[in-house]
């Protein structure tokens, strides 16, 4: 599945939701691992766009930008690239 990358436009909070995952597991009936998975892969697309238009395509499958997602380094935040 491919969804927009979570937590930035706060919509969820206007249903009185508390995260976005509160609302993918209230609206959607997800459990919190599966939300979680979602969440994850959402933010991973929203870093590497050209695995996220691949996907889009259907070049990638879902399957395939799990495993790139599972293996991409961690996101290192304030951390500078020398």
């Amino acid at each position: 599945p491919v969804v927009a990358p979570p937590g930035n436009s706060g919509e969820w909070a206007a249903d009185g939701a508390v995260s976005i995952g509160a609302w993918l597991r209230d609206h959607c009936r997800m459990t919190s691992r599966l939300a979680s998975t979602w969440i994850k892969q959402a933010r991973f697309l929203d870093r590497f766009p050209a695995v996220a238009d691949a996907a889009l395509c259907g070049v990638l499958s879902a399957g395939q930008t799990d495993l790139l997602r599972r293996a991409a380094p961690p996101k290192q935040i304030g951390r500078a690239h020398v």
